[in-house]
């Protein structure tokens, strides 16, 4: 299947929880962007990724800006959303636009009809009525999920008719709903999605459109526990509004996981805080990471501890930071002999080859300490994630700036997509 240059989806705005909600319209479907950000990471070329969903975007509707969004830009792939709204607008019976579910088909197929008229090689997926919940009582949502089962069987028909591609949106996040038996797993909101909903809908949309095997399995087990302790990469705020994975690379791990393992539910804990060198990891590692006998236990550190030459009270050259990793991780394997251990290496933002540069000076100095954790490691029989290796061929292929945080001006901490590449890698070395 040749890999995609276009995609646009359209119809029904699934929003992002993680968003304040006075940047939900503004922000699009947190699962379109992410999907993006997907594409980027796994696909050697440029995807141009259209979101022209909207809130509560009926059919009729989308059949108004069916021309501007699909006809005219002529995508490779259109992934359509559409009948959660018009269930929710007949079953509420608040909405004149709405339509029921023979009459949306009917007004989706004429536009499907249009689309292959124009652009004979558009490839058309038909993306399930999302209403996440499984709380079907009267008072609640029962209503509306009654309400939308008629749409979803008759846009399942009408894609086996037509032989259209199916995303099966609701029933991915509703089974993993159900098999935690937790409504607020995924998202509390019937029609919207957090962090870890986005991820699953994402990963599943990308391994469909781009036709990529199923991601393999991790190591870790049903119910077991993964801690995650480092600095502000690991932090992201979880100590503030973004309580408690944060906003970075652990809260994506945590999607991602989920994504992939829906019926292998995890347990993970953030005790990243911003600043941190090893020593300082060192002095709260009994209270942080010990006590909490994890089964699995992350520990990712080093910027810092390399900058601290720059300014900072202490020190911390090479030599004592692998003796600070050593130290914290023998002490949490002697206390739990089958703990599971990743070590994750430093890296920089930067392709900086200017002699004298600041960025220039840290990159000559960055092996050392990544060869120091990669040692602490191999001694310990841990999995290692070299951040650099990994980040080094995307910083060739999409730019530092793509992967940095601040716009791209900040070569330490990481833009969402930056994020998601080392959960990725992070991924890699627990499927290992």
């Amino acid at each position: 299947m040749p890999a995609p240059r276009s995609i646009a989806v359209v119809g029904d705005r699934i929003p992002d929880l993680e968003l304040p909600p006075e940047r939900r319209d503004e922000g699009g479907s947190g699962w379109v962007r992410r999907l993006g950000h997907l594409l980027a990471l796994h696909l050697p070329a440029p995807v141009a990724l259209s979101d022209a969903t909207e809130p509560m975007m009926t059919v009729h509707k989308l059949r108004e800006r069916w021309c501007d969004d699909v006809l005219l830009p002529r995508p490779d792939v259109v992934l359509v959303h559409a009948g959660a709204s018009d269930a929710w607008g007949v079953s509420a019976g608040n909405n004149p636009y709405a339509k029921d579910a023979a009459a949306t088909v009917a007004v989706l197929e004429d536009l499907l009809a249009r689309c292959r008229e124009r652009s004979p090689g558009t490839r058309i997926i038909l993306v399930e009525p999302c209403v996440v919940t499984i709380d079907a009582s009267p008072q609640r949502h029962g209503p509306v999920l009654a309400a939308v089962i008629p749409y979803v069987e008759a846009l399942r028909a009408l894609g086996t008719r037509l032989r259209l591609d199916w995303l099966p949106a609701g029933r991915l996040v509703a089974e993993a709903k159900r098999l935690r038996q937790d409504d607020e797993w995924l998202g509390s909101d019937p029609i919207a999605l957090d962090t870890c909903g986005s991820m699953l809908l994402a990963d599943a949309a990308l391994r469909l459109v781009a036709g990529l095997p199923p991601a393999p399995a991790t190591a870790l087990a049903a119910d077991q526990t993964l801690l995650l302790i480092g600095d502000s990469i690991t932090d992201a705020g979880r100590r503030g509004t973004a309580r408690p994975m944060g906003v970075g690379y652990a809260r994506l791990l945590q999607g991602l996981q989920a994504a992939r393992e829906p019926d292998k539910p995890v347990r993970m804990l953030n005790k990243g805080i911003g600043g941190d060198t090893i020593i300082d990891i060192e002095s709260r590692w009994e209270r942080d990471a010990l006590r909490h006998r994890p089964d699995w236990l992350l520990l990712y550190t080093g910027i810092n501890d390399l900058n601290s030459r720059y300014g900072r009270r202490i020190t911390v050259t090479p030599d004592i930071y692998r003796a600070g990793l050593a130290r914290c991780l023998e002490s949490a394997r002697a206390a739990r002999p089958d703990l599971g251990l990743v070590v994750v290496g430093p890296f920089l933002l930067s392709r900086d080859d200017l002699a004298g540069s600041y960025r220039h000076i840290v990159l000559q100095e960055l092996p050392a300490y990544i060869d120091a954790a990669a040692a602490v490691a191999r001694g310990l029989d841990a999995r290692f994630v070299d951040l650099q290796a990994a980040m080094r061929p995307l910083m060739d292929r999409l730019g530092n700036r793509a992967l940095g945080g601040n716009l791209g001006a900040d070569t330490v901490h990481p833009s969402e997509l930056g994020c998601l590449a080392i959960a990725e890698a992070v991924y890699a070395a627990l499927a290992r």
